[in-house]
């Protein structure tokens, strides 16, 4: 009798589950569009909004078109957009407790938006996997985690995340029982979300003030969070805050006895949680009720709703409310001693903290497991940025060398250079110094040549003055002298003139090998640049004269075009 009246329980939930989830489906406005939609596009944002919807107060319906929009986007060959499914799957697994595939799928989500450079997913995955870690009471990774994704939704400049991630620092403070320490969190979450009007937050937010004060055993400062949260959550219908509420309100009432209104409480947050078939809050919800009718002193409805809780516990996995109510029963049945029921119950409950320790042991060997792999992981990652660490440091080693070996050479070609022009400059200051010797030279042999021009000139004018019989002999003299200086003239030129320009008269003899020694002459003065009227005097011809060679010369070194000059043409030579 009493396993069949179990059975038939539990199998009136599963039932009313179904039934709820069927009504969803056939009431929602959204499910309704998504079975009506034939676009792709609309269907995805659809299936969005289905599962935000219901993934607090309905995991199961939320799952059921989590996968749905997976499917989808694997039809579509959507690989980004499947990647932002299989995150929802992950938040889902979390929330219907299973954490262990939840771990999964987000941490999967993260490598694939690491690889997408899809740094918005990739901050929601580390705020997920922060609130897996805390449910698995993993505080320090939980705290990384919700570090990681803050830094990212402030670099993001997304301040609803960065609020989830503020809100999350505060939490794993506040399940460390460091409640003082939480609440500047929770405060600064709060402020966020009142600039911003995030009313969907507001109601957590004094949600988790409550809670923090309420381990700080400031009853009455809980209570008045408590009651703000319930006040919003009701103004804006946001069903499992308003479900939460009612709970924490219960628990306040109970800790000041004030057992009917926590009945209150409890009995409005049952009818919300069965309403909308949250399977947690309905059992907790039971338990409440029961509790406080035990309270109160009303056995028979105590007796019905903690029944009723052992059974939903059972059938939905919650082994911590069932042994807290077969407890009960235990204990109301002993004290109407009724010893065998009592010992049923006793019995029952010895069978659910034996399950429960089963679980907490498989709950810590899967915490230690994922702890285990996570450090590993840890230690492959810091082994692997060591090697990059080792590699990064030697191509800068290398660079840092090839720098140097460019420096060293790129200095050592410069001073080659500063060298060659101090040496080019040294020899153009000689060349220039030699040039004016040659000029000096010249002029000083113009002169010479001047004055014995003067004197053979003045032989010749005074020949008449002479006997008749010298006067051939003044006249050899006079060519003599004339030949003589011309000779001695030019043999001295030539040779200082090679000094300053080594081999002019070879390159010009190759070219033009038709020149007369004229010619040369007239070359290597015009390669000074020296006066017309210079060289005039130093080849013994008028102006008009050298202005003739000139042009004779011209032809002969085949400068036919008259932009040509004649100068720049032999120092180009």
């Amino acid at each position: 009798m009493f396993q069949n009246s179990k059975f038939s329980l539990g199998l009136c939930c599963i039932v009313t589950l179904l039934l709820s989830f069927t009504t969803i489906a056939q009431k929602d406005p959204l499910c309704i569009a998504y079975a009506k939609s034939t676009k792709s596009t609309e269907k995805i944002t659809i299936l969005r909004q289905i599962v935000e919807k219901y993934k607090n107060l309905q995991s199961d319906t939320a799952y059921v078109y989590c996968k749905k929009a997976q499917n989808l986007a694997n039809e579509l060959d959507n690989k980004r957009l499947f990647n932002e499914f299989s995150l929802k799957e992950g938040e889902l697994e979390r929330f219907m407790g299973n954490y262990l595939k939840a771990m999964d799928w987000v941490e999967t989500s993260i490598k694939k938006s690491k690889e997408y450079k899809d740094r918005a997913m990739l901050a929601k995955g580390y705020l997920i996997l922060g609130k897996i870690q805390l449910d698995l009471s993993i505080m320090d990774l939980s705290y990384t985690s919700a570090t990681q994704a803050l830094t990212l939704f402030k670099e993001l400049k997304d301040p609803r995340g960065e609020r989830e991630a503020i809100n999350l620092l505060g939490c794993v403070l506040l399940t460390e029982n460091k409640s003082e320490e939480s609440i500047p969190y929770f405060l600064q979450a709060h402020r966020i979300d009142s600039i911003h009007q995030y009313n969907d937050f507001l109601s957590a937010d004094y949600l988790n003030l409550g809670v923090a004060y309420m381990q700080l055993s400031q009853t009455n400062k809980a209570k008045e969070y408590y009651q703000k949260a319930l006040s919003i959550s009701r103004q804006y219908n946001y069903v499992f805050q308003t479900i939460s509420g009612l709970l924490n309100l219960t628990g306040i009432y109970l800790a000041t006895e004030n057992y009917q209104a926590g009945l209150d409480c409890s009995l409005e947050a049952l009818e919300l949680s069965k309403n909308y078939a949250h399977k947690k809050r309905w059992v907790q919800s039971t338990y409440s009720v029961g509790e406080l009718y035990w309270k109160i002193g009303n056995g028979a409805k105590a007796i019905e709703y903690l029944t009723q809780t052992e059974q939903l516990s059972n059938t939905f996995g919650y082994i911590e409310l069932a042994k807290l109510s077969t407890l009960l029963l235990s204990d109301y049945y002993y004290a109407q001693n009724q010893y065998q029921k009592a010992y049923q119950y006793k019995a029952l409950s010895s069978q659910y903290s034996d399950s429960l320790s089963k679980k907490q042991n498989i709950d810590n060997l899967n915490r230690l497991r994922y702890e285990t792999q996570y450090q590993q992981a840890e230690k492959e990652r810091e082994w692997q940025n060591k090697i990059r660490n080792l590699v990064f440091g030697f191509i800068i080693c290398i660079l840092l060398l090839i720098i140097i070996l460019f420096v060293f050479y790129f200095n050592r070609q410069k001073l080659k250079v500063k060298n060659a022009e101090l040496e080019k400059q040294n020899l153009s200051n000689k060349l220039e110094h030699k040039s004016k010797e040659v000029i000096t030279k010249i002029m000083f042999l113009r002169k010479k040549n001047e004055a014995i021009s003067t004197i053979a000139q003045n032989l010749l004018d005074s020949k008449h003055l002479f006997k008749e019989e010298n006067q051939p002999v003044i006249t050899n003299v006079v060519h003599e002298l004339r030949n003589a200086c011309k000779d001695e003239s030019w043999k001295e030129f030539e040779l200082r003139f090679e000094e300053v320009h080594t081999d002019f008269f070879k390159k010009l003899n190759d070219r033009f090998p038709d020149l007369t020694q004229n010619d040369k002459r007239l070359c290597a003065y015009l390669r000074l640049n020296i006066s017309t009227k210079d060289i005039a005097s130093l080849l013994y011809l008028s102006v008009a004269g050298v202005e003739s060679a000139r042009y004779r010369l011209r032809k002969k070194l085949n400068i036919n075009s008259t932009d040509v000059d004649i100068v720049q043409f032999l120092e180009n030579l």
